[in-house]
Parts: structure tokens; sequence; C-alpha cells
């Protein structure tokens, strides 16, 4: 049996959509704050979905622009990396025309 932190006398559960009957020793007035108490906990409960949903419709739309502020290429930009792809081919032919010059002497020299 749980205890209310009110008063000393236990306290029933209240099932949630059941009616409230207060005990008959209670006056009215306990009956009407504790159905208070109820409504205060249901309007807690309601503020902390409310918050919820909003961080998740916030993140929602957070990740939704995301994609819209990835920096677009220009033409500028395509033709530099163009010419760095040139840059890099030419490099290699230049490094194997290196190798085989290095081949060909080695060659000559036995």
């Amino acid at each position: 049996m749980m205890f209310d932190t009110r008063c000393a006398r236990p306290s029933r559960p209240v099932r949630r959509g059941a009616a409230y009957f207060p005990h008959p020793a209670e006056s009215m007035t306990d009956a009407v704050s504790l159905t208070a108490v109820q409504v205060e906990h249901q309007e807690v409960r309601m503020m902390k979905r409310g918050r919820t949903l909003s961080a998740a419709l916030l993140m929602s739309v957070l990740l939704a622009a995301l994609p819209g502020c990835q920096k677009q290429e220009g033409p500028a930009e395509r033709a530099g990396k163009e010419v760095d792809k040139a840059a890099e081919k030419v490099g290699d032919k230049i490094e194997k025309a290196g190798e085989s010059i290095q081949d060909a002497a080695k060659g000559d020299k036995k």
C-alpha cells in the first residue's frame, strides 16, 4: 500500500480512466484537492509531451535543412579539380619517363 505524502493515512492508487471514488472518511475538500492534484499531474504530462514533440519537430526540421547548407560547386571549382587531375597525370607520366631513363642509363653502363 502506498502512503499519501500529505497525510499519514494510506492512499489507494487511482487507475487511468477510472472515476475517483473518495474514501468515506474523506471530506469533500479532500476529494476536490485530490482531483486538482490529478489534473495538475495530467497538465504536467501534457507539457512534457509537448516539449518532447517540439524537440522532435525541431530536430527533423534541422536535419531536413542540412543538405541545403552544403557547398555547391561552381564552374571554377570544377575546372580547378580537372586541372589538378591533369597535373597529377602529367606528374605520373614524368615519373615513369624518369624511371625508364634511369633504367636505360643503368643498362648502358653494364
